[in-house]
């Protein structure tokens, strides 16, 4: 959290931490450990013990995503604000770019996208840098799913099909114990 500049930024990454923790306990009956906690080889966190237990973690203003699965997941949130041009035409195909200008909400379109793309290179443990307008395929059996999401943000998740997300009261959270 130290290199987090905003203390928004600092509490949605500790939020994060604590759905995390209650995630693992909800879903699986364990009890987060910060030694049980390892790094892929590409810097992706998950729990080694007993078994992997993967997570990804996405906040973006006032929300915060959280992805737990004993396979890898990728997640991402992302408020709507303004999208570029340069970027999008970065990210999207001919067809998508056009379709994006002819958008009536570009910000929404926009973002429905980005949120898509983001998520899968979170899955395969890679940085935003690798975003392009041509993806890799998924291995079989790896998708990425839209989740609905509050106004005004877009939400994904690739992995293996999720359940469906909930929303975790704060007061649920302040009963974990990392």
């Amino acid at each position: 959290m130290r290199r987090c500049r905003r203390a928004q930024d600092r509490a949605a990454m500790a939020a994060g931490e604590l759905l995390v923790a209650y995630a693992i306990d909800d879903a699986y009956g364990l009890r987060c450990r910060r030694a049980d906690r390892r790094m892929t080889s590409e810097g992706k966190p998950f729990f080694s013990r007993p078994d992997n237990v993967h997570f990804n973690i996405s906040h973006s203003g006032e929300y915060v995503l959280v992805g737990v699965d004993r396979a890898p997941v990728g997640v991402d949130i992302q408020c709507h604000t303004s999208a570029t041009e340069g970027v999008a035409r970065r990210i999207m195909s001919a067809d998508a770019f056009a379709s994006w200008k002819a958008s009536a909400d570009r910000a929404a379109a926009f973002f429905d996208r980005w949120v898509e793309k983001e998520c899968a290179l979170k899955w395969r443990g890679v940085g935003i840098g690798e975003l392009t307008q041509t993806d890799a395929p998924l291995p079989q059996g790896v998708s990425v799913f839209r989740l609905p999401a509050p106004e005004g943000y877009s939400a994904a998740v690739c992995g293996t099909p999720p359940t469906p997300p909930r929303l975790v009261p704060e007061d649920q959270l302040l009963n974990v114990s990392c």
